[in-house]
């Protein structure tokens, strides 16, 4: 299984740690947010990973050259961002079987195998991990049918809800993505929205682990209490 790790971005909400690191590289638990993410995806089944880095990218590629590595990665550079959709065009030569993409931000436990077996299954386009939540202001959310095909999706919403069904930033895709993305592009503004307005399958897939986005200090620092209080995977 090939994966793509999203780890280009500026991280401006865990400053002031990423003035001097990137996001990927901070402290999580005691260890650098990489070298979690990368056990992670080779207990998953991953072989390959493609790792997009932009800012503070050298500090990336010296931490990758220093260690004994889980899987194998490679490294695809951005010299201007290209978003987390456009993060992929360098990478077409690489994704030319179904394959998952995890944004680096985004903590969790959920079987990649199984999600890549829904994505099969269903013959999707896409399938993205979901779960149910009670927080959504400033998620993606979704509305699925008796099926679980993914009906509407609207990225970060101006409307307050009290619940809803929260993307989870989990995905498995088919090389046929490649058709909705032209330049830099976002998965949740641009490109979902393009593959449901051309009537192509996606599909959910519920996650019954442990998904929290640490994409801010206050994030990050809640993870990290829950994770020293309870048992989450080798996490």
């Amino acid at each position: 299984m090939k994966a793509v790790l999203l780890a280009a971005g500026l991280g401006t909400r865990l400053a002031p740690l990423t003035y001097s690191i990137p996001k990927i590289l901070v402290p999580f638990c005691g260890r650098p947010l990489l070298e979690r993410q990368l056990e992670y995806l080779a207990r998953n089944d991953v072989d390959e990973v493609a790792v997009n880095l932009h800012h503070h990218a050298d500090q990336v590629r010296h931490f990758l050259a220093d260690r004994e590595l889980p899987v194998a990665v490679r490294t695809s550079f951005e010299s201007d961002l290209l978003g987390t959709a456009g993060a992929l065009i360098p990478l077409r030569d690489f994704l030319t079987a179904p394959f998952v993409v995890l944004y680096g931000d985004v903590v969790t436990d959920t079987s990649l195998s199984a999600l890549l077996e829904r994505h099969r299954a269903t013959r999707a386009t896409v399938t993205l991990a979901f779960y149910p939540s009670d927080r959504t202001e400033g998620k993606g959310l979704l509305a699925l049918d008796s099926d679980g095909r993914v009906t509407s999706f609207q990225e970060k919403p101006d409307s307050r809800s009290d619940t809803g069904i929260v993307n989870a930033g989990i995905y498995a895709m088919s090389p046929e993505i490649f058709d909705f993305i032209e330049g830099p592009a976002d998965f949740g503004h641009d490109v979902l929205p393009a593959v449901l307005g051309a009537g192509k399958p996606i599909y959910g897939y519920r996650s019954t682990g442990y998904v929290h986005d640490i994409g801010s200090l206050e994030a990050l620092r809640a993870a990290e209490g829950e994770l020293t209080s309870r048992e989450v995977g080798a996490w």
